[in-house]
């Protein structure tokens, strides 16, 4: 469950743009506005037949002077939920995968920027980057390296996110969703306030349904929400549930 809210947060392209732009503007202030483009998340392999990869979007990218560089740049977004030990290797097969694509295609490589969204309950203890092991002037370049940028959203209060909220409703009380999904769901209260008292009907049954899928009690959501003055809203996603069985 946690994937699939997460691809539906990052799979829409204004999403991720105001997601660079909110937090981590140095990604942002290098694209092209309005050029991201969501790539195929289904990747052909010649060691894997086929790879999936979580959220991946192509976009132009721009100099210091504000010209169109040519060329495109890959952002490829993994979520985690638990710290992975594999995330490096994964990351880095990631771009061996888009290496592949590339030449069979014949077209330049281009650069990949991965991103790995981390909310989990443990602290991220996995390195960021690999510097090289052994130092030895002049070979350097040669010796395998990787990095990615983390976004651990445990690292950001609350009340910023409630702050920021009027940027992008949907992505950043899905971030705050998926920030507090693992504590008690009274720490749901003030997003869900927020999207009933601004009638975000779509991101709010988004949000129920996933709360409800992990928490898995139906009974303390319907009070929270009762209690907030969304048992209309309650009503019409009961009827929605049994639509679809």
């Amino acid at each position: 469950p946690h994937d699939w809210f997460f691809k539906i947060l990052f799979s829409q392209r204004q999403n991720v743009e105001s997601f660079l732009e909110i937090f981590l503007p140095q990604i942002y202030k290098v694209i092209i506005p309005n050029s991201l483009k969501l790539s195929d998340t289904e990747k052909l392999s010649k060691k894997y037949k086929k790879f999936f990869l979580d959220v991946a979007f192509d976009c132009k990218i721009k100099n210091e002077k504000g010209n169109t560089i040519d060329g495109q740049v890959y952002i490829v977004f993994e979520h985690k939920s638990y710290p992975d030990k594999h995330a490096p290797s994964q990351i880095s097969f990631y771009k061996s995968v888009m290496m592949e694509e590339d030449e069979r295609l014949s077209r330049p490589y281009r650069p990949v920027i991965p991103i790995v969204f981390y909310h989990g309950e443990k602290t991220w203890n996995i390195p960021t980057d690999i510097p090289p092991q052994i130092n030895v002037s002049g070979l350097e370049k040669y010796f395998h390296s990787l990095s990615y940028f983390l976004f651990d959203v445990s690292k950001i209060e609350d009340n910023f996110l409630l702050e920021k909220i009027y940027l992008n409703t949907c992505l950043i009380s899905g971030i705050y969703t998926l920030k507090n999904i693992f504590k008690d769901l009274e720490y749901l209260r003030p997003i869900l306030e927020k999207l009933i008292l601004d009638d975000v009907k779509d991101c709010l049954y988004i949000i129920i349904d996933y709360t409800v899928i992990v928490k898995k009690d139906l009974n303390t959501i319907e009070k929270v929400l009762e209690e907030i003055g969304g048992e209309e809203k309650m009503m019409t996603l009961t009827e929605k549930w049994k639509m679809e069985g």
